[in-house]
């Protein structure tokens, strides 16, 4: 397999090669001491972290945003960045790159920037779960044969229990709810229903915390009430998950575009027996909770997180991608 180069958010044509050169030996020094700072990853910081550390983990070598493309590396993935993407895009274009593999963040929609993910130069776009996958063949057909799910990992040494002890849940009383770009009165009937029945309610609301934060958080409560309208992926429940706290996640099952069409959607594309349940409405959700007693004894969230979404995992998924298209030519 070729060395692969990693872009995320980088484009050639305005780097200081000077102060980029400095800050490429800050960043490789600073990941191995403080892997959990965001600004070391660019892009989505999340992706790109699990992506760039598994691939050290795994042993693998490759290049992240290099100051130009006069490297001995015949692929390139864009996690991130339209600009990142047409960069890639010239060079294969002028012979230096023979495969581009692009996303999951690059766009929304297919049609975004002029539909450039759909490009004839890129051999495989990739996104983040079935119903995007299924979402971008309805929005743009000629990606079909040229389209595969890839769900980025997570560091099951950092989110853990505290002195990494597995909970079983004995009795449940502390909850969190996670919420995500809804409306407070989304969720205040779940809320008062659980408040009337005694049990502490924990609040944290996207883009409001940080990871540390999350973290203790997560190692407190006996459970994660997820809201929000979609989940391309849910790497939040995933990290959750690897704390072994199993979630219910309100599900409305649609999301609206931009341009106002409603498409199907996940709340949670990778929920399954062992690490919760959907609920979308109160009836559901009051005998979930009232039965938690009875159903939490089969699941297994931080064994079913770690054993398909650890860094090192997920970075040798997409290298099985990866190799898979340098094989077709």
């Amino acid at each position: 397999m070729n060395i692969l180069t990693i872009l995320a958010d980088h484009d050639f044509n305005k780097v200081n090669h000077g102060k980029l050169i400095f800050m490429k030996l800050i960043t490789v020094i600073s990941t191995f001491l403080f892997p959990k700072k965001k600004k070391l990853y660019k892009g989505h910081f999340a992706v790109t972290r699990s992506l760039i550390s598994g691939l050290i983990n795994s042993g693998v070598k490759f290049f992240y945003n290099p100051i130009s493309y006069n490297i001995n590396s015949k692929t390139c993935i864009v996690l991130s960045g339209y600009k990142a993407l047409n960069t890639a895009i010239y060079y294969k274009n002028i012979g230096t790159i023979d495969f581009i593999i692009a996303g999951p963040n690059i766009v929304v929609l297919p049609s975004d920037f002029k539909g450039l993910i759909a490009d004839k130069n890129i051999d495989l776009c990739i996104v983040p779960s079935q119903w995007v996958k299924e979402l971008y063949l309805q929005e743009e057909p000629s990606l079909k044969g040229r389209i595969e799910i890839w769900g980025a990992g997570v560091d099951c040494n950092f989110w853990k229990k505290k002195n990494n002890e597995l909970t079983k849940w004995k009795k449940l009383n502390i909850i969190l709810f996670y919420i995500k770009n809804i409306d407070d009165l989304i969720f205040i009937e779940y809320e008062n229903f659980l408040l009337n029945k005694g049990f502490i309610i924990k609040k944290l609301y996207y883009g409001r915390y940080s990871t540390d934060e999350y973290l203790k958080v997560l190692q407190l409560v006996n459970i994660a009430i997820f809201f929000s309208k979609s989940e391309s992926q849910g790497i939040a429940l995933m990290e959750a998950w690897a704390t072994d706290t199993p979630t219910l996640v309100w599900n409305p099952g649609q999301w609206i575009s931009p341009k106002g069409i409603v498409h199907k959607s996940s709340s949670a594309p990778y929920l399954n027996v062992h690490t919760g349940t959907f609920f979308s409405n109160l009836n559901q959700f009051k005998k979930l909770i009232n039965d938690f007693d009875k159903i939490s004894v089969d699941y297994e969230p931080r064994q079913w997180v770690c054993n398909n979404f650890s860094d090192e995992i997920s970075a040798n998924k997409l290298l099985k991608i990866t190799s898979n298209i340098e094989s077709r030519q």
